[in-house]
């Protein structure tokens, strides 16, 4: 805040002192031995120039020209003061045959400039009129209620001089009865009525930045806006520097000051449900979410109360979703079974069976020896393959 001069002058008895004419005591008529022996003891506190008591800092000397009226028998007699305060200029009359000890107190008005906090202070003594205080101000030292975010406190404001003049606070300095700001500033301005203004903020728990978040062999840049309370959450589309998933999202949450990654469910195939059918039944399958195209899953072939002993159900993660890509179920797996015919024997490759009580046949041939007519015939029977009849003839 600007540091102001207040210049003070005073009309009465005597002739100002030049303006090049040293800053001394100016000489007065002979005194009672009372008022001689006041008039000693403040001589210290009536230099020409020097601090202002009571004063602001914003004042910085006091120059008194001339008494403003001289005591005479211990009263002091009307005059009147003349005072520069900041860039403006005001009289101050003061009236006559007033007793030591008085204080006169005058509105903070200097010529068209009238500040609306404060007061203007003069003070009889026994050797006459004496400035005493000045704690004028366009807006006073206050504390102010706001609304940021999610707290709500105060922020103590000091005083000001000007209309426009802008106070600039730290977040931290809120006063509040929870966890106050880490971050950001908050201002106000001096309005013409006399008080204080929000003008703008930008307090935060946790303060924007980007954030670098490594994924597998890929790594993505994020950027974080500031947060106005603790717990706060951000979701960001799972973009990376080589791939951009098609679904999911990456969360940031605002915890003691400072973004935290907190997860993510990116991915290339959601989770879901995908239903099969396989020898007349249906089941339905749950597929977890798949981050990269190519990750397989296989489930056991159950479908609805049909439960198979043999193979499984594989699932691959490809563009677009899930999908089956292999069905090896069943009720007897493939197999290789030996037949003795008579003196024949053959090997004969039986493939999977769907369905328990699945018959299959396989053409009458024992090694290097066929038979004209007749099949071999086999049947899935509880998971295993059992030989039925054998009906070859020559």
């Amino acid at each position: 805040m600007a540091v102001l001069p207040l210049v003070l002058a005073a009309t009465a008895l005597f002739e100002p002192l030049g303006a090049a004419a040293p800053l001394t005591q100016p000489v007065r008529p002979p005194l009672s031995p009372a008022a001689e022996a006041a008039a000693a003891a403040r001589a210290e506190d009536d230099e020409c120039l020097g601090p202002l008591p009571g004063a602001s800092d914003d004042v910085v000397a006091l120059q008194l020209v001339t008494a403003a009226a001289k005591a005479r028998d211990e009263q002091c007699q009307e005059g009147s003061f003349q005072m520069t305060f900041g860039e403006d200029a005001g009289t101050f009359a003061v009236p006559g045959n007033t007793d030591a000890g008085t204080l006169v107190h005058f509105p903070c008005k200097f010529g068209d400039t009238m500040f609306p906090h404060g007061q203007l202070t003069f003070e009889c003594r026994a050797d006459g009129w004496h400035y005493k205080s000045l704690n004028c101000s366009m807006c006073p030292a206050t504390s102010l209620p706001v609304a940021t975010g999610s707290l709500t406190g105060s922020f103590d404001l000091p005083s000001s001089l000007k209309v426009g003049e802008k106070a600039e606070l730290t977040c931290k300095g809120m006063r509040a009865g929870q966890d106050v700001y880490r971050y950001g500033v908050i201002s106000f301005t001096c309005q013409r009525d006399g008080g204080w203004a929000f003008e703008e903020e930008t307090c935060a728990v946790c303060w924007h930045g980007d954030m670098n978040v490594t994924y597998g062999g890929d790594w993505g840049v994020f950027p974080l806006p500031l947060a106005t309370g603790d717990g706060e959450e951000v979701l960001h589309p799972c973009e990376f520097k080589r791939e951009k998933f098609p679904y999911g999202s990456i969360k940031f949450v605002c915890q003691a000051g400072a973004w935290k990654y907190a997860g993510d469910t990116c991915a290339v195939c959601t989770a879901t449900n995908l239903t099969v059918e396989h020898g007349g039944h249906r089941g339905t399958y749950e597929l977890p979410r798949a981050s990269g195209t190519g990750t397989k899953m296989q489930k056991p072939c159950a479908f609805g109360g049909t439960t198979y002993q043999w193979g499984a159900v594989d699932f691959e993660c490809r563009e677009g979703g899930w999908v089956v890509f292999n069905d090896t179920c069943a009720a007897c797996a493939m197999t290789k079974f030996r037949v003795t015919h008579g003196e024949d024997e053959g090997m004969f490759e039986l493939p999977r069976a769907a369905t328990d009580g699945e018959v299959h046949d396989e053409a009458c041939v024992f090694g290097e020896k066929s038979y004209a007519s007749g099949v071999v015939r086999f049947a899935c029977e509880a998971g295993k393959w059992n030989l039925k009849t054998v009906t070859c003839a020559a």
